[in-house]
């Protein structure tokens, strides 16, 4: 394989309330590759393909799977999937099952029953890309705002998976009547916010939207009264405030995690921002949680 990231738990779930993980992790597979079989144990599996074609097995009954295909497999199966060798598969795998008390073990047991059959667990969706990214952005912060929200992300794509299997229609909001340009810059602001750990450059947003960049910096600039690279910035800095309020990471990781090209870029755009730096900003934030723990 020519990548692959793996958080494995197996041995000792980690546990997020309700929610048992025993893995979640992304494989990029060469033109020759093949996972030897293994047999689930006490666990349902979620891969989502985001590239690629290949052959999924469970008990040795062959599925093929491309692009936004995503297989649902059992506990106690034998599995193994085998890449194309003209087309090699990247995918998103997740490993995962719920206390005996959790509301999500009927809903599982149910739609289990649905998809027994091993020919019917391929299920086309094209939206839970983002939630598998999310997810892996999350896995390594140990803070309680990133343990909630990898359990509700998680728990979110869980039953959009259902909603797809049992093929119920989704009754979209529809927004109040507006011009073209407000809606545009809306869906601006909203794929921001939901992408501002992943957003690599602004001619992404060209590329999603369909319009050249300097169109669209016109238009948010001329309805919403600030520049899209502005919000972008305040938006990512809004959000350091609150990583580092934390206290549990460091400003490095936030940088990291925020995609800055480097510690002193971040640090100089938080001091411009806030007037202090974020490692001060941290410091204090960490005394003044401390107070209020001596003070209870």
């Amino acid at each position: 394989m020519k990548y692959h990231y793996d958080n494995n738990f197996a041995c000792n779930p980690r546990i997020f309330n309700d929610l048992l993980l025993y893995q979640v992790g992304e494989m990029m597979c060469d033109d020759q590759t093949e996972m030897t079989s293994h047999i689930h144990l006490d666990w349902y599996e979620f891969t989502y393909v985001l590239s690629g074609s290949g052959t999924i097995f469970t008990n040795n009954k062959p599925a093929h799977v491309e692009k936004h295909d995503l297989y649902f497999s059992h506990p106690k199966e034998i599995h193994r999937i085998f890449s194309d060798a003209d087309n090699p598969l990247r995918f998103f795998f997740c490993a995962f099952n719920f206390t005996s008390d959790s509301p999500f073990t009927p809903i599982l047991d149910e739609y289990a029953a649905i998809t027994k059959p091993e020919n019917n667990r391929k299920f086309h969706t094209d939206d839970l890309g983002d939630h598998f990214t999310h997810l892996l952005s999350e896995i390594k912060a140990d803070t309680d705002m990133g343990r909630s929200i990898f359990e509700y992300e998680l728990k979110l794509a869980i039953l959009k998976v259902m909603q797809r299997i049992k093929q119920e229609k989704i009754p979209y909001y529809r927004a109040p009547q507006t011009n073209s340009t407000q809606l545009l810059c809306f869906n601006i602001i909203n794929y921001v916010d939901t992408h501002i750990y992943t957003l690599e450059n602004m001619a992404e947003l060209s590329d999603v939207f369909g319009y050249n960049y300097s169109y669209l910096s016109r238009c948010f600039k001329k309805t919403i009264g600030e520049s899209i690279s502005s919000y972008i910035i305040n938006k990512k800095l809004a959000i350091a405030k609150e990583i580092l309020s934390e206290g549990d990471v460091t400003v490095t990781e936030t940088a990291n995690k925020l995609r800055y090209s480097s510690i002193y870029v971040f640090s100089r755009a938080f001091k411009d921002k806030y007037h202090v730096s974020p490692g001060a900003f941290k410091q204090a934030a960490l005394e003044k949680k401390n107070e209020k723990t001596e003070k209870t």
